[in-house]
């Protein structure tokens, strides 16, 4: 039986004041981006990508790590800070063994200014595996990153 891989990353752009809100545990409502991706695992190629502009609800005010989408908005629940807290996962992501939301303060306090973590469900009924990628970075990134042509020159075009 083929089983059915679902894998999203989420990929969000705070700036400061929604990065600290975050930190202090404050909820950060905001547009990101989901690229999805459904994945046959006989064959291993993408049947279908999609790269969709989404509302976002970011919060750390439960211990249920997840991500759920409620009335249009995908809801991610990040685990509060704690001391030596661990994933509930079966992997760590990128080498990182602790939960560590200083990651999202200034690089001048300590900070790296994004966060970045990996979570999976598995559905067994359905045969269905879902992995979620969540970067969450400045939003200066996501500006140093456009490109703007200008048309004012039709060869550059």
């Amino acid at each position: 039986m083929k089983t059915t891989v679902f894998v999203y990353n989420h990929l969000i752009y705070l700036n400061e004041n929604q990065r600290y809100d975050l930190f202090a545990c404050v909820p950060v409502e905001t547009t990101g981006i989901l690229i999805k991706a459904k994945i046959n695992s006989k064959d291993l190629e993408p049947q279908s990508i999609q790269e969709i502009f989404c509302r976002y609800l970011i919060d750390c005010d439960s211990h249920d790590q997840g991500i759920e989408i409620k009335s249009g908005i995908i809801n991610i629940h990040l685990p509060p800070q704690e001391e030596n807290y661990e994933f509930p996962m079966p992997f760590q992501p990128d080498g990182l063994d602790k939960y560590d939301l200083y990651d999202l303060l200034n690089r001048t306090e300590g900070g790296r200014e994004e966060l970045f973590y990996t979570t999976m469900s598995e559905d067994f009924e359905k045969n269905v595996k879902s992995f979620h990628k969540i970067e969450i970075k400045d939003e200066k990134v996501f500006d140093n990153s456009l490109e703007f042509i200008d048309f004012s020159n039709p060869q550059v075009a």
